[in-house]
């Protein structure tokens, strides 16, 4: 018995250290693919950096790509973060980044993929880009955008008008312990947030809760402007698609988010929460936003 916990213990702790070392080189791997992505950003010099995480769903950013490029009115640079685990994915949407003028970064084994710790994976994700690339520009008065790779405009907006003259704006989640705005949709002020920015989850609080912690909590939240948000129930529209099958209600699956009524977010669209109508639920989403560009 002594030998066999002996065994399952060295066995575990080599695990995690070759977790970490694969993490480490990956990271040294990745630094010619960032440091091109620094320059091709410094020698724009934008106002505006539009950041998303991408993660196995080429299709969602090719539709995000081409909205964004439409209805933005401000001047803006996309930066596609790539958290894929799967290669075919990462080629193709490299591919679509490109062939949509954004800016394709490939990032590191990411130490929470292949866990139940999404939030983790994607506040990872996040911190890796504003760390790296984002406190690492030249023009330190930069505004910075996070959209989930879910999300799509559907009506004309303003980055710059949304955020103001405030340090940050977005999507307020609010809990007991603390609120802090969603990554999903949020704009900061790099020069005034500065080093407080962490998108980890903390104490209760999802991806972007150690904000709260580190910037959010020192300051009355009514000095902070938010997005309006609406959920839309889809159920009926859903079940009709699903050939009057029922399925199971769920958050996930029944409503869509729309947000300063000008774009809408699928909600779990790389289907974390094994939904058995995501399938549809985002071609409805998609087959919206064409339909809606059509009238």
């Amino acid at each position: 018995m002594f030998i066999a916990k002996l065994i399952n213990k060295i066995t575990s702790n080599f695990s995690i250290l070759l977790r970490r070392w694969s993490v480490s080189f990956s990271e040294l791997y990745h630094i010619p693919g960032l440091i091109k992505v620094l320059k091709l950003i410094n020698d724009i010099n934008p106002e505006i950096v539009v950041v998303t995480v991408a993660f196995n769903h080429p299709e969602f950013i090719d539709v995000q790509l081409k909205e964004m490029n439409e209805l933005c009115i401000d001047p803006y640079i996309s930066l596609i973060a790539d958290n894929s685990d799967d290669r075919r994915a990462r080629k193709e949407i490299r591919r679509v980044t490109e062939i949509n003028g954004g800016l394709y970064l490939s990032l590191p084994l990411n130490p929470h993929n292949g866990t139940s710790f999404y939030s983790g994976s994607h506040g990872w994700a996040l911190n890796y880009v504003y760390k790296n690339v984002l406190q690492k520009l030249r023009n330190k008065q930069i505004i910075f955008m996070t959209m989930d790779h879910d999300l799509f405009p559907f009506k004309s907006f303003s980055i710059k008008g949304m955020l103001g003259k405030s340090s940050c704006y977005g999507c307020v989640q609010e809990r007991d312990n603390g609120w802090y705005y969603w990554p999903g949709f949020s704009i900061y002020n790099v020069n005034m947030v500065g080093d407080s920015i962490d998108f980890m989850p903390c104490d209760g609080l999802d991806t972007g809760g150690s904000i709260y912690l580190n910037y959010l909590r020192h300051f009355d939240k009514q000095l902070f402007r938010r997005a309006t948000e609406r959920k839309v129930f889809i159920y009926d529209d859903l079940l009709k698609m699903n050939n009057e099958h029922e399925f199971e209600i769920t958050d996930q699956s029944s409503y869509i988010w729309i947000i300063n009524e000008s774009f809408v977010h699928i909600i779990d669209g790389s289907n974390w929460s094994k939904n058995e109508v995501n399938s549809i639920k985002v071609k409805y989403v998609l087959d919206l936003l064409q339909a809606y560009k059509g009238d």
